[in-house]
């Protein structure tokens, strides 16, 4: 009920397009085409200015399956290829997810702001075969950035804690890197400003993870090398 000025567009066989199913759900924009599904602030209440694209097979969403979610962008290009901005949260706005399916045959997904509440401002970016996820699972993790390019790599930053802010990863070409979390259930918070690179099959790179209150640490890893900085407390 009381959803206003939300607009849905599927261009193409078996694409699919749903903006602002739910209640209070105002100017949401969903586009799908080439077989792409896009859902932008649907599947819960009061999302508002959520805009999803989804191209040649591609999944996006943008401010779904929650509520208070604004202003979030979901974009996915190509089959395999999963993009989502504030999914399953509460109250997480100006988060940012981009995948790119590329040549790699395996999966490509970004996921920002996302299965946690009050996580701002995050932006996950992905192609051909990578992973990247920042700013999820978990509550107050905001203005983190993750970048994973290339099969096998893997960025999460300000993730699978609470109060994470301002961490950055980057892999590429198969490597691992977490700033300011860890990919496990049992994570801390107050890990901010921490950056993490790593570049290579292989490489790991580990800033700010694991541990409470570390900050401004920096790890580069690349040929398969392992870094550390600030990590484990």
């Amino acid at each position: 009920d009381d959803n206003d000025n939300n607009t849905a567009t599927a261009d193409g066989v078996g694409s699919k397009a749903y903006a602002g199913s739910g209640d209070r759900n105002h100017n949401n924009v969903a586009e799908a085409t080439g077989g792409g599904t896009a859902e932008a602030g649907g599947s819960g209440d009061d999302n508002t200015g959520n805009r999803a694209t989804a191209l040649n097979g591609g999944l996006a969403a943008a401010g779904t399956v929650g509520s208070g979610n604004n202003s979030n962008t979901a974009s996915a290009n190509g089959v395999g290829a999963t993009a989502a901005a504030a999914s399953g949260s509460t109250n997480s706005d100006n988060n940012s997810a981009t995948a790119t399916a590329g040549a790699s045959a395996n999966p490509t997904s970004a996921w920002a702001g996302s299965n946690g509440d009050d996580n701002d401002g995050n932006m996950a970016t992905a192609e051909n075969g990578g992973t990247a996820r920042v700013g999820e699972y978990g509550t107050n993790n905001r203005g983190n950035i993750a970048t994973a390019v290339g099969e096998g790599s893997l960025a999460t930053a300000g993730t699978n804690g609470n109060d994470f802010t301002g961490n950055t990863a980057h892999a590429t070409m198969g490597g691992v890197a977490n700033a300011g979390s860890r990919d496990c259930s049992y994570c801390a918070g107050d890990s901010d400003n921490n950056t993490a690179t790593a570049d290579g099959d292989g490489s790991e790179a580990h800033a700010g993870a694991l541990g409470v209150r570390n900050n401004n640490n920096v790890a580069n890893a690349t040929g398969g090398g392992r870094a550390q900085a600030g990590t484990n407390g």
